[in-house]
């Protein structure tokens, strides 16, 4: 009892302590930030070499989800799920839900040689993870998890002519996530990605198919990619917890604040924020904490 009110102590220290050292950090403007990133998206001009044939530098206009079936039951998801249809509406934007069965037909009738890895993977996000690389392969356009919220219409943020991947703020873990990706059709960068899952695939969750893979991914690739800045598209939802479990809440508001982050800015104030992912972590519930990372 002593040694763990004790081991209890030391972590309230430490949160204290992290916490006023996480609050003093200066975060950069996040309006300079935007402008930065709008003025570098309009300079690239589609100079890439040795392109394959069927790759355009357009960036088509449709919004990609997954569910594990169509019905949708989460209120905030559905309401989140409203928001992108208002904000990028039909028919201008066509928006796909992907379904288990839906994403697994993609992979079979078009990548067969990967429906053995893909049916063979422990976890159910593996499966959808994977399936997301697949789906910005094949038809390009945007991907955002249901949890993403976005609070304006910011395609104009997004290079037409490769890939982009949200920066995260958890650098203890990762540079890169893909909660929210966009890319052109056939984008060459994915066709490294895909030897990646192959030779990853027996990694814990996050290095085979999450945000640890895309790392690898990056960073092996000599394709380009384009960041989307914390600033804009990801500030750490500190104090929101309606949305979600106790274990991201642990990760997010105490582990957070004592290893290494990006100060992205305040989740609270909106100004020049032009997404909001709450980070629900909803896979949890079928990885555990300890399979996602070590096993």
């Amino acid at each position: 009892v002593c040694r763990a009110t004790a081991v209890l102590a030391a972590l309230a220290v430490l949160y204290l302590v992290f916490t006023f050292t996480f609050s003093a950090i200066n975060t950069e403007d996040p309006c300079v930030v935007a402008r930065r990133n709008l003025n570098y998206v309009s300079t690239l001009n589609s100079d890439r070499k040795d392109m394959p044939p069927e790759w355009k530098p357009e960036l088509p206009k449709i919004i990609h989800q997954q569910w594990k079936d169509r019905n949708v039951k989460n209120p905030k998801y559905r309401e989140w799920q409203g928001r992108w249809k208002a904000l990028f509406p039909e028919p201008e934007f066509k928006h796909i839900l992907w379904t288990d069965e839906t994403q697994r037909e993609l992979i079979r009738e078009h990548y067969g040689w990967f429906l053995s890895y893909y049916d063979g993977y422990k976890f159910d996000i593996q499966r959808a993870d994977s399936a997301r690389y697949f789906i910005m392969y094949h038809y390009g356009g945007l991907y955002a998890d249901l949890d993403y919220e976005p609070l304006r219409n910011f395609w104009g943020h997004l290079p037409k002519d490769r890939v982009s991947l949200i920066e995260s703020p958890y650098l203890y873990n990762e540079l890169v996530q893909n909660s929210l990706m966009s890319s052109p059709r056939h984008d060459p960068f994915w066709n490294h990605a895909f030897k990646v899952l192959v030779s990853e695939y027996t990694k814990p969750v996050l290095s085979a198919t999450g945000p640890v893979f895309l790392d690898t991914t990056v960073r092996t690739n000599v394709e380009p990619f384009h960041r989307l800045p914390c600033e804009n598209f990801q500030r750490i939802p500190l104090g929101e917890q309606e949305n979600s479990p106790f274990l991201t809440l642990l990760h997010r508001e105490v582990l957070g604040r004592i290893f290494p982050m990006k100060q992205c800015g305040v989740y609270a104030d909106l100004t020049c924020q032009l997404g909001r992912h709450h980070n629900t972590a909803s896979y949890l519930k079928d990885t555990g904490l300890f399979q996602l990372i070590w096993t």
